[in-house]
C-alpha cells in the first residue's frame, strides 16, 4: 500500500511501527535533508533505538561535492553525514543527503530523499537490485506495440478473437498514452518455463502485429525523442520545427535526448499570425481565407520552416490549446512535410491547458516518427 503523511514526527513514528510490523519491505522517501522540517532521519533513529554518527565516506563525498562547485560547506549539509548507527548508508550520487537501510529479522525499510530525481536514483542504484536478488519470483517478459490516432475501443473490438484465444499466462492492457495508445503484452509463470511463455508471448505479438500493420510506429517503451533519434541515427537526413501552440516545447523535447545535433537544424516559434507570415512565408492570404487553425496553414508552416532549414523533414503545430470561445472545440493541427508529400492530423483537446500542450507535442513527434519511417520503407 501507499500511505502519505505530513512532516509530523509522531505520526512518521506510528506509520513506520505499523508498515514494518505489517509488510517484508518499507520503502520510504521524504525528510532527509538538513533543515527543521527534515524530520525522518532522527525519527528512524530513534525508532532503531541507536544514535547519530558521522559517516566518513558521506562527509568525504560532501567536501568533493562543494569544492567541485566552488563553495563552502556550512554546518547543516555537514549534519547530512549523520547517520544512525547500525544502520546502512544508501549513497545518493545525485544529492547531498544520502539513503538509509534498516535490515532485521528477513524485513528492509529503505528511506530515501524525496527529492523525484534523487529518489529514482537511489531505486535505480538500491532498491530494485535488492529486490530482484531476494524477491526473484517468476519469469515476467512483455512486448510494448505502440500505435497513433486510433481509439481504445476501436482496437480492442478489432483485438477481440485473438485476446480469446491468448495461450495461458498470456494478458495485454491497453494503455492510453499522450502519443497515442499503447499496447502492453505481458506473460508471467514458473521460471523454468521460459521458453514455452516466452514463445506464447512472441506469437501473440505476431498475430497483432500482422493485424495492426503499419499502424503501428513503435515497438518498445522509450521516449519518442529516442525514438526519433535512433530512426535519424546514420541515415543523414535533417529535420526543422516550426511552432505556435507548442511554444517551443515540440523544439525542447526534441534536443532533450544526446545527439539530437546530428540531425536537428533549428526551429521557428511563431505564435502570431504575423510571424508566421514573416518568418515561415506563410501567405497571407492564405491565413485570411482559412484562418491560422488550419490544415492548410499547418502544411504551410512544415514546408516554410523546411525551406528556412533546408532540412529533409519538417513537423510544424498550430491551434487552440484552450477554447477561444464557446463555440469552438480546443485542438490542434500538426503539419509535415518531407521527401514522402505533406500532411496533416487533427487532435481535438479535452484537457487543461498545459496537458493539451504535451499532448500536442507527443502526438506530433509519433507523426514525424511514422512518418520518417514511411519514407524509409
Amino acid at each position: 500500500r501507499t500511505v502519505v503523511i505530513p512532516d509530523d514526527p509522531e505520526l512518521i513514528l506510528k506509520t513506520v511501527q505499523e508498515e514494518w510490523a505489517t509488510h517484508d519491505v518499507v520503502l520510504m522517501s521524504g525528510g532527509l535533508g538538513p533543515t527543521r522540517d527534515d524530520m525522518t532521519k532522527h525519527v528512524l533513529t530513534g525508532w532503531w533505538g541507536t544514535e547519530l554518527v558521522e559517516h566518513q565516506p558521506t562527509l568525504e563525498f560532501l567536501y568533493k561535492r562543494y569544492a567541485e562547485r566552488g563553495r563552502a560547506m556550512n554546518q547543516l549539509t555537514k549534519s547530512q553525514a549523520l547517520a544512525p548507527k547500525g544502520a546502512e548508508v544508501l549513497h545518493n550520487p545525485v544529492g547531498t543527503a544520502p539513503g538509509l537501510g534498516f535490515s532485521r529479522d528477513g524485513k528492509w525499510l529503505a528511506a530515501m530523499p524525496g527529492v523525484p530525481y534523487e529518489l529514482f536514483t537511489m531505486i535505480e542504484g538500491h532498491v530494485l537490485p535488492r529486490l530482484l536478488k531476494d524477491y526473484p519470483g517468476n519469469f515476467f517478459a512483455k512486448r510494448v506495440l505502440r500505435m497513433a490516432n486510433v481509439s481504445e475501443s476501436e482496437i480492442a473490438l478489432e483485438l477481440e478473437d485473438i485476446e480469446d484465444h491468448f495461450p495461458e499466462g498470456v494478458t495485454m492492457a491497453y494503455l492510453p498514452r499522450m502519443d497515442g495508445l499503447w499496447l502492453e503484452i505481458k506473460v508471467e509463470g514458473e521460471q523454468e518455463e521460459e521458453g514455452k511463455l516466452t514463445a506464447a508471448l512472441d506469437k501473440v505479438a505476431d498475430q497483432i502485429r500482422h493485424r495492426m500493420g503499419s499502424r503501428i510506429y513503435a515497438e518498445n517503451g522509450d521516449s519518442l525523442p529516442k525514438l526519433l533519434g535512433e530512426a535519424f541515427a546514420g541515415a543523414g537526413q535533417s529535420l526543422s520545427v516550426a511552432e505556435s501552440l507548442t511554444g517551443g516545447s515540440l523544439a525542447a523535447e526534441v534536443v532533450s535526448v544526446s545527439g539530437s545535433s546530428r540531425y536537428f537544424q533549428g526551429s521557428v516559434t511563431a505564435y502570431s499570425p504575423e510571424a508566421k507570415i514573416a518568418q515561415l512565408d506563410v501567405p497571407k492570404a492564405l491565413i485570411s481565407e482559412k484562418t491560422v487553425v488550419s490544415k492548410e496553414v499547418a502544411i504551410a508552416m512544415a514546408e516554410g520552416v523546411r525551406a528556412k532549414f533546408r532540412t529533409d523533414f519538417a513537423i510544424s503545430t498550430t491551434g487552440w490549446a484552450e477554447a477561444p470561445d464557446e463555440d469552438t472545440k480546443p485542438g490542434a493541427w500538426i503539419g509535415f512535410s518531407g521527401p514522402n508529400g505533406t500532411d496533416a492530423r487533427w487532435i481535438t483537446h479535452y484537457y487543461r491547458r498545459t496537458v493539451n500542450i504535451q499532448r500536442t507535442v507527443q502526438q506530433a513527434l509519433s507523426m514525424l516518427l511514422q512518418k520518417v519511417m514511411e519514407a524509409r520503407a
